[in-house]
């Protein structure tokens, strides 16, 4: 299970310009240009399963998705 401080640390070593946040208990992404994306949700409320790798490289798949 990654912790949320696990995750923003891989955030930063990848030096993406994301910051995640816990709002009305799902985790979501902001900053960045995430506000425009279809969803932000990272449909979770706890990062279970994953490790943070794997949480971040969620996120990147995102951005890809909405960047096209």
């Amino acid at each position: 299970m990654a912790k949320p401080e696990e995750i923003r640390r891989e955030i930063a070593k990848r030096k993406l310009p994301y910051k995640i946040a816990k709002g009305g208990g799902s985790w979501y992404v902001y900053d960045g240009g995430a506000e425009l994306w279809y969803t932000s949700s990272l449909c979770t409320w706890t990062f279970d399963g994953w490790s943070a790798e794997k949480w971040v490289d969620l996120i990147e798949d995102m951005a890809k998705e909405h960047n096209g």
